[in-house]
């Protein structure tokens, strides 16, 4: 039962680590600067565009579709810093203690497991080991 809390406690330190990778990978400034210089030149250039050729009934098209863009942007950009304590981030910490707790139980199982002589083979099958005698924790004295 250690080794294969050993494992899990490997693969998720090795998870841990990745995601503090993620977290502390911030975009590039210039990519973000690149990302929304060219989204705004290209909309105002459409807006021009649409505007000289069909007039102002293409307006409300216009911005439906700009705050569509820009909404997808402003996501892009928010999801380059997923681990952070806002309402619609992911949230590590609850998840680590939840998965410490889990580990914490199951530890104690086996402790309590290992004390009533239960062992597992490899197959899954119980396997109750005869019990070895209690020695008295109070030494008898004999008079």
């Amino acid at each position: 039962a250690l080794r294969s809390i050993n494992k899990v406690v490997d693969d998720l330190t090795g998870a841990w680590g990745a995601m503090e990778r993620i977290g502390n990978t911030p975009l590039p400034f210039a990519y973000v600067a690149h990302l929304r210089t060219t989204l705004v030149l290209y909309l105002g250039l459409w807006y021009v565009s649409m505007l000289s050729r069909f007039g102002p009934v293409v307006l409300p098209g216009l911005l439906l579709t700009s705050w569509a863009l820009l909404g997808i942007e402003a996501a892009a950009v928010e999801c380059s810093s997923p681990f952070q304590r806002k309402p619609n981030h992911l949230r590590l910490g609850r998840a680590c203690s939840e998965v410490a707790q889990c580990v914490a139980q199951t530890l104690a199982e086996s402790a309590c497991e290992e004390a009533r002589g239960v062992r597992y083979s490899r197959g899954g099958e119980v396997q109750v080991a005869a019990a070895a005698p209690i020695a008295d924790p109070v030494p008898q004295h004999e008079e």
